[in-house]
């Protein structure tokens, strides 16, 4: 959904609500890339905000992070 919407935004979709958070789909969370990510994320929570989280076998460590952005 992330590539459609930004592939949508390039071609005319209208800007979002400056007051509106971008919305965030992490897949393999808790991956080097992913848990990068979630780092900018703690770093601006009032522009960015993450709606799902996934991992394929470090579910200790997903909870963790679940908790931490809670």
């Amino acid at each position: 959904m992330g590539l459609v919407s930004g592939a949508l935004y390039a071609v005319g979709e209208p800007p979002r609500r400056p007051e509106a958070p971008v919305r965030l789909a992490v897949l393999g969370a808790t991956g080097s890339i992913g848990t990068q990510m979630l780092d900018l994320v703690l770093r601006d929570p009032e522009r960015l905000r993450v709606t799902v989280l996934t991992a394929c076998t470090r579910t200790e460590e997903l909870a963790a992070l679940v908790r931490r952005l809670e």
